[in-house]
């Protein structure tokens, strides 16, 4: 049998542990549903059997994934790392240059949380990432033994003794469920399923192959980028590396994206139109947050650098259908496709709202070259309008 036919087979095993544990807990949670509506019905508080179970479970939910996102972050302070952005469901906290900001959003694509970190060092770099990686499950697992103990201690000693309050039960309740939660979160999270769980990312690690190396190359650049290179100055060996033994996976599509920033810094045009096509190429691979971020750069290349209007504004419906642009996030692009089809004014107005956005990128390499970007078109928009002032007058 050869190694692909294997890693699928592994891979089609996963798929099926998740699935008959998730109908497992469903199971569970459908009794305990009903257990729990029966004890409020019993106790005379039938308005409360139906709400109640809802405002015990989601709250848990909720918690079991900051608990478990907690000591990701936790672990990623103590090793030195920097914490760039933290996703729990629907609330997102992204660090900016000069504060965090806080939003409400769809949750990160193929996670219910995320913590996004940096290294700032590689020293120890595989360890360090690893006790990271391995702090989650770690929190969850302890977090739900001492919370069942906890739930069990007050159950015996209180429930079983008197007659307890509706809030009391309630608690008691929130308690088990939350261990139990808790407890199932951790060791699920350890099964070792691709890169999505931190199972399948501690493995990568262990295995220190192609694939991890390319992952921390491209770690590398974005490091880099963050403490202050800009694209054009990036190691042109860690790019190359990160292009070798492509392997059909996101990473493709990464490592292109960097060469393409790197070679748009350059003003290498035909790297830019190589990388950036191959990206697009690959963008099915990719989260679709991602692929709009590509349709968006095509955008800008059919109208800065290609001069090609139709094709600007076909590249930005695609990002538009992708995932609506709101107005800071789309304000650079619009700008371009805005000049692209000498809609001037339209153009200066949106070119001056990205300067303030732009000024707030934690991204430091990329600030420097995006403040570059918008110089440029910056300078074509005037050039233009000054060219169409002289022809009327």
């Amino acid at each position: 049998m050869s190694s692909s036919t294997g890693y699928s087979h592994r891979q089609r095993a996963m798929s099926w542990i998740f699935i008959l544990l998730g109908v497992y807990f469903g199971v569970k949670v459908g009794e305990w549903f009903n257990f729990i509506s029966h004890q409020i019905e019993e106790a005379g508080q039938t308005g409360l059997s139906v709400l109640l179970p809802y405002l015990v479970v989601i709250p848990v939910f909720f918690l079991g994934i900051v608990v478990h996102e907690a000591g990701h972050w936790l672990a990623s302070q103590l090793v030195g790392f920097r914490c760039v952005g933290i996703t729990i469901m629907w609330l997102h906290l992204e660090r900016k240059r000069y504060r965090w900001h806080v939003r409400l959003g769809a949750r990160a694509e193929r996670y219910w949380g995320l913590v996004r970190v940096l290294p700032l060092n590689f020293e120890n770099h595989r360890r360090r990432l690893s006790l990271i990686i391995a702090a989650g499950p770690v929190a969850s697992i302890l977090a739900g033994a001492f919370t069942l103990a906890l739930g069990w201690h007050m159950y015996s000693s209180t429930l079983l003794t008197s007659q307890a309050s509706i809030g009391a039960f309630a608690t008691n309740q929130g308690l088990l469920i939350f261990g139990w939660y808790s407890l199932f979160l951790g060791v699920v999270s350890l099964i070792p399923y691709k890169s999505i769980t931190d199972g399948g990312l501690l493995l990568g690690i262990m295995r220190n192959n192609s694939v991890w190396k390319r992952q921390l190359v491209l770690q590398r650049l974005i490091s880099a980028s963050y403490q202050g290179t800009r694209p054009r100055d990036y190691d042109t060996a860690l790019l190359e590396q990160a292009l070798a033994h492509p392997d059909n996976s996101a990473t493709d599509c990464y490592a292109h994206l960097y060469a393409y920033a790197h070679a748009l810094d350059s003003k290498d045009i035909e790297s830019v139109r190589l990388h950036l096509n191959a990206a697009l190429d690959l963008k099915h691979l990719t989260t679709k947050l991602f692929q709009r971020h590509l349709f968006c750069e095509a955008a800008y290349c059919s109208a800065v650098l290609m001069n090609e209007p139709d094709n600007a504004q076909h590249w930005l419906k695609r990002a538009e259908q992708m995932k609506p642009l709101t107005l800071k996030e789309g304000a650079f692009t619009r700008a371009a496709v805005a000049y692209s089809v000498q809609d001037n004014e339209t153009a200066q107005r949106l070119i001056e709202q990205c300067y303030q956005e732009l000024d707030d990128e934690p991204d430091a390499g990329a600030r420097i070259q995006g403040f570059d970007r918008l110089k440029e078109l910056h300078e074509l928009i005037k050039l233009r309008t000054a060219i169409v002032a002289k022809t009327v007058a």
